[in-house]
């Protein structure tokens, strides 16, 4: 019973991981993962992906985290 618990609280947490990676990546302007990465290590910050990030996405997910 304790492993099936264990396995369930992991499966939860890769949705909730892939489910905040999929809210960086999808919206009305497509980015890639390059380009994401790029972005949150400082490489690239004088870009449109840079500014729709930080600006839009980024709050948008950290939201839906807290909120939900």
């Amino acid at each position: 019973m304790k492993k099936h618990k264990t396995l369930v609280i992991l499966f939860l947490f890769l949705l909730f991981i892939l489910s905040c990676c999929m809210g960086l990546l999808f919206g009305s302007v497509p980015l890639k993962l390059t380009d994401i990465l790029f972005c949150l290590s400082g490489a690239d910050t004088d870009s449109t992906a840079y500014v729709l990030l930080t600006a839009v996405r980024l709050p948008r997910v950290i939201g839906g985290m807290i909120s939900g």
